[in-house]
Order: C-alpha cells, then sequence, then structure tokens
C-alpha cells in the first residue's frame, strides 16, 4: 500500500496516507476505534474499495503483482481471502460443504481437488462435523468457523480477518487464533 487515502461518498477520509508492506508468512494484527479506517483498509486490501463502495481513492493497493485499482475483485479471489466480522452477510450457500466449496469453484479450481479441500480446510478448523448442516442452523461461532474454512480452502497468499472472533465465546477464540497463528 503506497499513500492510500480513501473517502467514501460525502464523507470524510476514512483512509489518509496510509502505506504499508506486508511481507509472506507475517501476521499484522491492525488496532484502533471503531470507526478508525480498520475494515475500511481490509477492503482496500481485498479490492472491494473502490470497485464496489464508490468514493475517492488515491494512492496504489498492489497484491500479488495486481494493482487493485485494476483488477477486480473477482480477479483477487485466488490470491486474497476474507473473514468478515458478520459472518451471516458472507454465507451465500445452504449447506457447510457446499458453502466451502463456493469460492473454490468460483475461481475455477480443478474439480477433482474440491471436495478434498472443502474436507481439509473444514477438519483445520475443527468444523469437520459441520459438512452436511445448514448453514441457517449453525450458531454464529460454528458460522464463523465455517466462514473461515471456506476462506482457507482458497490457499490465499493474504488472508484478511475482520474481527473475526466477535461470535465467539472465550474458549472458542482462542482456539481459533491459535489455528490462525499456527498457519
Amino acid at each position: 500500500i503506497e499513500s492510500l487515502s480513501f473517502a467514501y461518498p460525502e464523507a470524510p477520509p476514512a483512509l489518509l496516507d496510509v502505506s504499508l508492506e506486508l511481507r509472506e508468512g507475517e501476521v499484522v494484527a491492525l488496532l484502533g476505534p471503531s470507526g478508525s479506517g480498520k475494515s475500511t483498509l481490509l477492503r482496500a486490501l481485498s479490492g472491494l474499495v473502490p470497485h464496489f463502495h464508490g468514493g475517492r481513492f488515491e494512492g496504489r493497493v498492489e497484491i500479488a503483482g495486481l494493482d487493485t485499482r485494476r483488477a477486480r475483485p473477482s480477479e483477487l479471489a485466488g490470491a486474497v481471502a476474507t473473514v468478515f466480522q458478520d459472518p451471516e452477510d458472507q454465507v451465500v450457500m445452504t449447506v457447510v460443504e457446499n458453502e466451502v466449496a463456493f469460492g473454490l469453484e468460483s475461481i475455477g479450481t480443478a474439480p477433482a481437488t474440491i471436495w478434498p479441500r472443502v474436507e481439509r480446510a473444514l477438519a483445520a478448523v475443527g468444523a469437520g462435523h459441520l459438512a452436511a448442516r445448514r448453514t441457517a442452523e449453525l450458531s454464529g461461532g460454528e458460522l464463523q468457523r465455517v466462514c473461515l474454512a471456506a476462506a482457507l480452502a482458497l490457499e490465499p497468499r493474504l488472508l484478511l480477518l475482520d474481527e473475526p472472533t466477535s461470535q465467539l465465546d472465550p474458549a472458542g477464540a482462542e482456539a481459533f487464533l491459535a489455528y490462525v497463528r499456527g498457519l
């Protein structure tokens, strides 16, 4: 990220002259009060800003050699995966294993490798037992684990987590974060 500034339509800047370089294998925690631009920065890294939010965008964001001003979020999908704060807003399929497979199908993953990757990702987050369950029947914590599995199945170069433990109890949050640290 080089000199990134962004303002939503009719609003003051959410980000002002932000520069950041992330290295492979690095874990970065972004802290700040509500409204300080954390989620906006993650949206810029995934290409959602500027493509889906409008507003004024200045500077440059490059992910895996792709400039997010030119590359659509769908082009970044194999390189970037996001787990959003509200998993209910992220889920599109009605069955857990189909939810995890959805992203893989969307990026054109070879069909023979989709289901083994789905199984590995669900097992990795301790959600293998949920594979056949309906997503609407899951608790918030279970759904958050499914969203993480869907992101991990993509094997992204950049994994973005926007308050990923907001729906988890303390033990679930610790387990979730321990797994992410292990990546």
